[in-house]
């Protein structure tokens, strides 16, 4: 059986009582044979030394990764340094952090996959990825080379984040170091049967008209049904003075045709040839869907979701990770998701939110699993 608990400070400023408070709100007597942690903070706590200091004082392993903002069952904010714990007598736990390999995502992959299940007593059963941001590196590719490192074990994971005003410096954590190119990987084995939820854009979101990608290279939207990409989407009306204009709102889909579902992709730039700057692969031929999605979308999406898991019976625990892009699309209630989230659960679930760069999702079919990234989505693995 798996517990599940968490802890959580807002003293950014004085690492030696943020460490402390951590410490005091976590039952040590409780854990039981295997334990570890998870947690998610902005990049201030990594500069100071908090996460140095207090992945010392912990007895078990540590991984994580820089965020915009996290949530526990009782607080949020952009301050908050937020730990999950997982503890049980026969659930098994596993890390690893790997060397930066630049571009060879299979070298990377395989020495996080290979360290990581060394240690376990049997067979993973699946994989929790914090995943760095690389600007030319797609989590496309980084997923590729896990999947073939792990023979498509179902993997659940998310995109390090920094959103600050000035030099963006998203990390993944692991034991108290912290990492700008390197991947982190649980691996989890033993008794436990994860469930994974998943939403992004409603269906209504999207325009009638489908269309298909007739050129692009990498997560760069080239054309679309023979047209430069930007112009097609002034054509569709998501203009201003006749020049297609990227926001928040504006969400693509694509269908690979592959037998996974339909993958949201955000919209993160135009460049001056025309090209649009998409936030995953956008491979040639696949079926393109065009959408918008407000505030509205975002909180109805988020209830439904939050429903649905206490449906299928109260878990154990959560852990959650919610794009960005759906904080931004709030506007003046940047986390207002969060609260929709904390008044469904009313505490009935131990959970740790963190927000994402990019949403790493297993869909699991009787034929395959497909690890696909995400983005404009919240995912959520439970206990």
């Amino acid at each position: 059986m798996l517990k599940t608990s968490y802890a959580s400070t807002f003293e950014v400023d004085e690492p030696s009582e943020a460490v402390q408070d951590i410490l005091d709100q976590i039952d040590f007597d409780a854990l039981l044979e295997n334990s570890v942690g998870i947690l998610g903070c902005s990049l201030d706590y990594v500069t100071n030394s908090t996460i140095e200091l207090l992945c010392e004082k912990l007895p078990f392993d540590v991984i994580g990764a820089t965020t915009y903002c996290s949530a526990v069952s009782d607080d949020f904010g952009e301050d908050l340094l937020s730990l999950l714990i997982l503890t049980s007598d026969d659930v098994y736990f596993a890390c690893s952090s790997t060397s930066s390999h630049g571009n060879d995502t299979d070298s990377y992959a395989k020495e996080a996959f290979e360290m990581a299940a060394a240690q376990l007593p049997g067979e993973p059963v699946f994989g929790i990825v914090m995943f760095p941001y690389i600007e030319s590196l797609s989590s496309d590719k980084q997923i590729a080379s896990l999947d073939r490192a792990s023979n498509k074990l179902p993997l659940f994971g998310s995109v390090a984040v920094d959103f600050t005003d000035v030099v963006r410096t998203p990390q993944t954590i692991y034991n108290g170091q912290s990492f700008p190119e390197s991947c982190v990987l649980l691996l989890v084995s033993g008794n436990i049967s994860p469930r994974f939820f998943f939403t992004a854009m409603p269906e209504g979101c999207f325009f009638k008209q489908n269309a298909i990608i007739t050129s692009s290279e990498g997560n760069i939207l080239k054309e679309i049904n023979e047209m430069r990409a930007a112009d097609y989407l002034a054509f569709l009306g998501l203009a201003k003075d006749g020049v297609f204009q990227p926001a928040p709102s504006i969400m693509l889909s694509i269908y690979t045709g592959d037998g996974g579902s339909s993958l949201a992709r955000a919209i993160f730039d135009i460049t001056p040839e025309g090209y649009v700057v998409c936030g995953g692969d956008m491979p040639e031929n696949a079926v393109l869907g065009v959408g918008s999605i407000g505030k509205d979308d975002v909180f109805s999406s988020a209830e439904d979701l939050a429903h649905k898991i206490l449906e299928e019976g109260a878990p154990n625990g959560a852990l959650l990770f919610s794009c960005l892009s759906r904080s931004i699309t709030l506007g003046s209630q940047p986390m207002g998701e969060i609260e929709v989230f904390q008044s469904v659960f009313k505490e009935k679930v131990p959970y740790l939110l963190m927000y994402s760069g990019g949403e790493m999702f297993p869909e699991i079919t009787e034929e395959a699993t497909f690890n696909k990234a995400h983005n404009a989505s919240i995912i959520v693995c439970v206990f």
